[in-house]
Formats: structure tokens, C-alpha cells, sequence
């Protein structure tokens, strides 16, 4: 689906954001640094998985997010696979 000015847009019921090249840029420039900042964060190009110190699946990262959102999970579990977890684990 296309706009008047023959720019793709996703159809409204799929809740897709669409951000205007403005936005991109404004975006590019400046770095993720808080957790507010992610409302509107994509990882755009090269993303990869976040895993702590068991392999488990945390996130998606880039280069622009991983501090902010590591930083969103407590320091240990990406450095003990032995850290303590109120929850079972399997592996």
C-alpha cells in the first residue's frame, strides 16, 4: 500500500509503525540512551541475539540499543551460568 507521495505504508491493522525518513535520520544520529528511547527504537541492519551466560535468550540487540537494554537485565546473569533464579531452568 502506497501514500499520495508514493511512499509504502503498512495497513492499520496491523499496528506496523511507519516513521518518516526525518524521523530515520534523527533516530541515526543519536544513539539509544535510556529506556524511553526504545519505544521507538528498530534495530535497523545487522542485530543480533542477546543470550546470557547459560544461552538462554534474552533480546534482540545493534550497536545503537545493546548497553540500554542489557543494562535492563541484572549484571550477573551474563557473567555466572550459575546465578541464582527463583524459577526452574531447563537446559
Amino acid at each position: 500500500m502506497r501514500n499520495q507521495h508514493g511512499r509504502a505504508i503498512a495497513p492499520a491493522h496491523t499496528g506496523a509503525v511507519t516513521m518518516s525518513s526525518r524521523s530515520r535520520k534523527a533516530r541515526e544520529r543519536f544513539p539509544v540512551q535510556n529506556a524511553d528511547d526504545l519505544e521507538h527504537h528498530e534495530c535497523d541492519g545487522f542485530r543480533w541475539e542477546l543470550r546470557d551466560a547459560r544461552g538462554i535468550f534474552c533480546c534482540y540487540v545493534c550497536e545503537k540499543c545493546e548497553a540500554v537494554k542489557r543494562a535492563q537485565y541484572r549484571d550477573d546473569i551474563f557473567e555466572d551460568s550459575q546465578y541464582w533464579s527463583d524459577e526452574a531452568i531447563d537446559e
